[in-house]
């Protein structure tokens, strides 16, 4: 769970009031993605922000309005020469914040339930009305079919989206489930991979049936969980899907290859796999030879990392997780 939705639930257990500010749409350089969001209480603290620090003061000010008449309201920010250093973006983009009053308790306990327990849910809202899918239900009225689907493909896609228009217009936004960096094989590049994982907000997890190498090897940040094992007997412990992200370091074929033999065939967000071009292409054969299609085995980053020709263990370390970060956002 985000540090954000910890703080939210505080005052949800403190029975704070306080409405809620989500960013809808972008255009342009905006700091902030549809979806960010940040609670403003009824005595203004607030958790959270919708763009860096831009227009914060002016959504607080523009709250009161919905605490006090519990109406939605929908404010457009850019750069103007006017207010560029008041309510407006220097950074020359725009977006559109979206202030409604805080979410239902029944709708809480289950966006909190599904982060708990590691599932993706999505929350649509009109304003008025607030609607949650997750785990194939509905918590709330349902709205119409155009929404529900809407509400299904977001959920799909991990993206929010605005859907509908005019009077029936919804902000539909995803809680994604924590992203997970499984890597295999506990080497020294494990340690920076699992440290900056760790920071960039990932679950972390090492896997390796080589008991020595995750018994010897120092991580000055602790994994999430550690595996002695081999790929086959633990990979299907874990939801292998688009927020998934995968990093093989063994150079063992062994134990490579078992673990690309199942990956191949799941929906995993990305695949890398360590060593050099010569390393990979006899990698490529093998697979081939296993009857792996091209397709298959070009969802495979090898060499891997993005080139900025990384040759320390943490400069390496940092090329995989600058390249996970990029197909992650894209």
């Amino acid at each position: 769970m985000t540090d954000e939705l910890k703080k939210i639930n505080h005052w949800y257990k403190e029975n704070r009031r306080f409405v809620i500010a989500t960013v809808i749409k972008t255009w342009g350089s905006a700091p902030r993605i549809p979806g960010s969001l940040m609670a403003i209480s009824d005595s203004g603290e607030f958790i959270g922000s919708v763009s860096g620090g831009c227009v914060e003061g002016d959504v607080i000010r523009n709250s009161k309005h919905v605490f006090d008449s519990e109406e939605t309201a929908k404010i457009t920010y850019g750069v103007s020469n006017e207010d560029a250093w008041t309510v407006g973006l220097t950074c020359g983009g725009k977006l559109e914040v979206w202030i409604e009053k805080m979410w239902k308790k029944e709708i809480w306990n289950e966006i909190l339930k599904c982060q708990e327990t590691g599932n993706s849910c999505v929350l649509a809202t009109d304003g008025k009305n607030q609607v949650l899918l997750a785990d194939s239900k509905f918590t709330g009225q349902a709205p119409d079919r155009q929404i529900t689907d809407a509400m299904k493909l977001c959920l799909a896609k991990g993206k929010p989206d605005v859907v509908g228009k005019d009077e029936n217009t919804w902000f539909v936004n995803v809680f994604s489930a924590k992203n997970q960096l499984i890597i295999i094989g506990a080497a020294h590049i494990s340690a920076h991979l699992v440290h900056l994982g760790s920071l960039l907000g990932f679950e972390t997890i090492i896997i390796d049936p080589r008991g020595l190498f995750a018994d010897k090897q120092q991580f000055s940040v602790a994994p999430d969980k550690t595996f002695k094992n081999w790929p086959a007997e633990v990979l299907d412990k874990f939801n292998l899907d688009q927020n998934t992200f995968v990093v093989l370091l063994t150079h063992d074929p062994k134990i490579d290859d078992q673990a690309l033999h199942i990956l191949l065939k799941s929906g995993v967000a990305y695949i890398g796999a360590l060593g050099s071009s010569k390393t990979h292409q006899k990698r490529v054969q093998r697979l081939k030879n296993d009857g792996f299609t091209d397709d298959d085995i070009n969802r495979i980053s090898g060499p891997v990392g993005l080139n900025i020709h990384a040759r320390l263990p943490e400069e390496i370390a940092l090329s995989i997780i600058s390249e996970i970060i990029k197909v992650k956002n894209e």
